[in-house]
């Protein structure tokens, strides 16, 4: 540590920064539901490099994602994103099930409609 000036820094001192994403190596794992089953994994990059696994088909629901790094002790930051997409099957299913749902309210919209318009029997 150096001495102090008058405008007050300090001559001399370290200006070596800290970066809390380059401390391991990481790879990334998902594991199947039974917690056995390695479904992928990707380590092909190396320190602080991004990490990608696409297009895996689980044969359930359920599973987890493991980030593993080589250090037993040091803490690594790492940033993770998922998205998920839903088999086209179960896709088309469920757009099936939010049209059939919204014209059983538009059914029912017309009826109750109908009948206030009608008025009392």
């Amino acid at each position: 540590m150096g001495n102090t000036t008058a405008g007050g820094t300090c001559n001399g001192a370290s200006t070596a920064t800290f970066d809390p994403t380059l401390v391991q190596d990481l790879r990334i794992d998902i594991i199947d539901f039974d917690h056995q089953t390695m479904v992928a994994t990707s380590n092909a990059t190396g320190l602080g490099g991004a990490e990608s696994v696409e297009d895996i088909r689980m044969s359930k629901l359920g599973g987890f994602i493991q980030v593993v790094g080589a250090g037993a002790d040091d803490v690594q930051r790492y940033e993770l994103e998922v998205t998920l997409v839903p088999e086209p099957a179960r896709a088309l299913l469920t757009a099936i099930a939010v049209i059939a749902i919204a014209t059983i309210r538009q059914r029912r919209r017309r009826q109750a409609a109908y009948a206030s318009a009608r008025g009392p029997v």
